[in-house]
């Protein structure tokens, strides 16, 4: 998958002039919702065709959503405000309300996020008028500090003995607003899933040009604490964590062996760690740029093989049931078939 020559072999490219600079798949004419990441500049074009839209496609044919990949600058008319393009998230509703005015709520993906194709819909689970986020610090499944203490402690064992094990890595929301000179708040999401109905799309363009208008070039977490700031000041909805996992966390809480391997790309015990992830949770998020974040760059076939159906249909019905605890006698493996 890695090595196709043309990474757009996977989507439909064949759109109106007005679409320039996006490709779009699993569109019709009845589609109202859509999932939408913008992968412009380097390699994140071809590394989202090859490591996450396979999971992405599966996910959006059992929901009827469409994938919309805004792969070129044309598409924002080329502007340049001197922001990096981490910051063109908050262009993207604009740019589809403007080439697919039928989508009416977009979730906002990184490229670097995949997805268990038997999640439940994100688009359900979000109430409608209002901003989905997925909170990083609270109504965890774990204890965040440890968490974290673990990640630095097996970075510096493993990864740079240089890595310090007191850091940013461990700042407050209130601290990471304070930083970039923002009013504080005491929660804060990764903006590397966003659910929002369209009509809210003027927020984010003003928002950008608020953001333009700033030093935001020196921002030390980019786009992220400027649109938190935003956007928990509007009102937001807060989602499970399952519909964010991040894969740094979940590797250091959970996977702690897979430090041994330098590079965890095309690696099979890796590709086990994020498929016992996925199994349980929705959407996987691989951000960051230390080495953890190469599992990611495993081939989708070789992880969705593992996956176990545990939010299949059959599982959630079993759920549901009480048990009663009823001896049936002993039972042995292969007593059956002897």
């Amino acid at each position: 998958m890695k090595n196709q020559k043309n990474p757009t072999d996977w989507l439909q490219t064949d759109l109106a002039p007005s679409a320039q600079g996006i490709s779009i798949l699993n569109f019709s004419a009845d589609t109202r919702h859509a999932l939408v990441t913008t992968a412009i500049g380097g390699t994140y074009f071809e590394d989202f065709c090859s490591f996450s839209l396979p999971y992405w496609k599966l996910y959006a044919e059992k929901h009827g959503l469409a994938i919309v990949v805004i792969h070129d600058l044309v598409a924002f008319e080329n502007r340049d405000s001197g922001l990096n393009g981490a910051w063109l998230k908050l262009l993207a509703p604009a740019v589809v309300a403007k080439a697919f005015p039928l989508i009416q709520r977009i979730a906002i993906v990184d490229t670097d996020v995949i997805i268990n194709p038997g999640a439940p819909d994100i688009f359900a689970d979000s109430p409608s008028g209002e901003f989905g986020v997925v909170s990083l610090v609270k109504n965890l499944p774990f204890d965040l500090l440890v968490a974290k203490k673990r990640l630095a402690f097996l970075r510096r064992s493993f990864y740079s003995d240089e890595y310090p094990l007191d850091s940013s890595l461990f700042a407050t929301p209130q601290q990471e607003y304070e930083m970039e000179g923002l009013p504080v708040h005491d929660n804060l999401f990764c903006s590397g899933l966003i659910v929002l109905p369209q009509t809210k799309a003027p927020f984010f363009s003003s928002w950008f040009e608020e953001a333009s208008q700033r030093d935001a070039r020196t921002a030390v977490a980019w786009e992220q604490n400027f649109l938190n700031h935003k956007v928990i000041s509007h009102g937001c909805h807060w989602l499970p964590y399952q519909y964010q996992a991040i894969w740094n966390l979940e590797m250091a809480n959970y996977h702690p062996s897979a430090y041994l391997t330098n590079d965890l790309s095309r690696d099979a015990a890796a590709q086990g760690s994020v498929a016992d992830s996925l199994n349980n949770n929705f959407f996987l998020h691989f951000a960051g740029s230390w080495h953890e974040s190469r599992a990611w760059m495993n081939p989708p076939e070789d992880i969705l093989r593992r996956l176990v159906n545990l939010e299949g249909v059959e599982f959630s019905e079993y759920l549901r049931t009480t048990p009663t605890g009823h001896h049936v006698g002993k039972l042995l493996p292969g007593a059956s078939e002897s």
